[in-house]
């Protein structure tokens, strides 16, 4: 298992939640590790915007299925799916809805900067709830 200062359930965490400790000097010989540039690799593990984006993803799976995200696979195991840019599959009640869809697998891209707009997500969130399906 990699060894990393955060905390939280894993299958909730952000990669970038999950770096391995890395030296300043490591960090700075490298331009992305598993994918997610080194600029959104925080040594204080703080959660950001863009670490909350990728939790609410996960919590929609969890809210539509009533499960876990990645249920079946061991706790060990999740942090490196998620490292390597693995995500859990889609129900049938996300996947049919587009617009919810597309918002979720935005905000859990393995980049920070390509993860959705907080501010639109909030809209069409609103959209959603209202049944304005698109």
């Amino acid at each position: 298992m990699l060894n990393s200062t955060r905390s939280g359930n894993e299958r909730y965490l952000a990669p970038e939640q999950t770096m391995p400790n890395l030296t300043d000097k490591e960090m700075k010989t490298k331009d992305a590790i598993y994918g997610v540039p080194t600029r959104f690799i925080s040594s204080s593990n703080r959660p950001t915007t863009q670490t909350d984006l990728f939790s609410f993803a996960m919590l929609c799976i969890e809210l539509y299925t009533g499960d876990n995200p990645f249920q079946g696979v061991q706790n060990g195991s999740v942090t490196r799916e998620i490292m390597h840019g693995k995500r859990p599959a889609l129900p049938k009640e996300i996947a049919g809805q587009r617009l919810l869809s597309a918002r979720i697998e935005r905000c859990w891209r393995q980049n920070p900067g390509e993860r959705e707009d907080a501010g639109r997500l909030l809209d069409d969130m609103r959209r959603i709830a209202t049944y304005d399906r698109v």
